[in-house]
Parts: structure tokens; C-alpha cells; sequence
């Protein structure tokens, strides 16, 4: 079995819903229930490649009412595309070819009062991204809730990071984490994320920014 790794880059707000609650947020995005973080399940993913090879690759309808086993395939659609789409994304009982796994968050932007904005990690994400990639970003530090490690873009005199309301202390070492971080990027996003405007913080804090700083729609409603 051979294995890819996915980078997903939002460039507009991204909303995978978790159902209707009684919250003040009606309509929350989806989240891990261990670590509350921002995630995107496999089944969306899947669905979304899904129908976009089916109406690109197999000329299936653009509606999405795609069939549902190979024999239900129109006259108008070739025979082996219909049979290599349902090999690929399965269908009934039967699995395909391709595994889809939940993308898990890596870097989240932040306002920040230098650089615009910060795109911010923790020790966590990372050693998640380590075990899950099986790549190496050599020794993770553990970092203090007032602290962090920041790309000089984003630092006010190499000594504090200013995040929305929260200020930090910058430490020197482990720097060069920073660059790693960047370097297992695809060549596409690596000029959009550069070095200078990666931080990491604790897991604590960046906890906090996830589930505090993602975008809210409001809406009203008349009754």
C-alpha cells in the first residue's frame, strides 16, 4: 500500500458542519471531541474528490446523481471509466482503492499587530504531524503559555509576539524549527507561508486560538 500525503490550503473560510445544537453557535464546525481542534472528517473529503472525478473524469451528470453500482451506468458513459470510478471510490459493501484519512489541522492564522497575520502550530500538531507522516522535524520543545517561537516578520524587536489580545515572549532557541516546518511544504504554498511568519506556541494557547478565532457568520433571524 502506498501512501500520499494532502496539504490542504483554505484560501475562503472552510465550514464542515457538526449539526443543528441549542448553542449560541446553531451551526459549529466539526472538531475533534479529545482535543476540540478544527477537522476536516474523510467522508467530506471523499465526497468532495469523489464528484469532482466522476463529473471530470467519468463525464458522469454535474448534478451529482451519479449511479450507484457499475451496472447502472447510462449508454452515454464509457464502460471502463464507469467500472475504474467504483474500483477507485468503492460503492455498497465493497471498498475501493483509495483511503481518504481526516486533515488535521497544522497551521492556523492569527491576527497578529506585526505581519498582518501569524500562521500558528503547537508541540502537539507537531508530533501528531511527525507520527502520522513519518517524517522527522528533530526535537520538539515544550513551550510556556506566555512564550514562543516566531519568524522575525511577525516579532515586534525580536522580543514580543503580539496575537489578537495576547502578548509573548520570543525565545531563540529551536529557531530553526521554524524552517523544517516549512520545508516539508509543497513548493506551491511555501511562498504564500514563509518562515518569517510561522509560530509556535503552546498547546494550551493554540487550543485557545482554534477554538476562540475561527470565523463566526451571523445571521438574523426574524420571527
Amino acid at each position: 500500500m502506498s501512501k500520499k500525503i494532502a496539504f490542504y490550503h483554505c484560501h475562503t473560510p472552510l465550514h464542515i458542519g457538526s449539526g443543528t445544537t441549542l448553542d449560541i453557535i446553531d451551526l459549529p464546525i466539526q472538531r475533534e471531541a479529545h482535543t476540540d481542534f478544527p477537522v476536516m472528517p474523510s467522508s467530506s473529503i471523499k465526497g468532495v474528490i469523489r464528484a469532482e472525478y466522476g463529473v471530470e473524469e467519468t463525464n458522469f451528470p454535474a448534478d451529482n446523481n451519479f449511479p450507484e453500482k457499475p451496472e447502472d451506468c447510462s449508454s452515454n458513459i464509457d464502460k471502463n471509466k464507469c467500472k475504474e470510478f467504483f474500483e477507485i471510490f468503492g460503492y455498497g459493501d465493497k471498498e475501493g482503492d483509495i483511503i481518504f484519512t481526516d486533515g488535521k489541522i497544522l497551521l492556523f492564522p492569527v491576527k497578529s499587530v506585526k505581519g498582518v497575520f501569524a500562521w500558528i502550530t503547537c508541540p502537539l500538531v507537531l508530533e501528531r504531524f511527525q507520527r502520522d507522516t513519518q517524517k522527522t522535524l528533530g526535537s520538539i520543545p515544550n513551550i510556556e503559555n506566555n512564550k514562543a517561537i516566531a519568524g522575525e516578520g511577525i516579532t515586534i524587536n525580536n522580543k514580543h509576539l503580539v496575537l489578537e489580545e495576547l502578548s509573548f515572549e520570543i525565545e531563540n532557541e529551536k529557531k530553526e524549527l521554524l524552517a523544517e516546518i516549512q520545508n516539508f511544504l509543497p513548493e506551491s504554498l511555501k511562498n504564500e507561508i514563509p518562515v518569517s511568519k510561522i509560530a509556535i506556541l503552546s498547546n494550551d494557547t493554540f487550543k485557545y486560538f482554534v477554538k476562540n478565532h475561527t470565523e463566526v457568520n451571523a445571521r438574523t433571524r426574524i420571527d
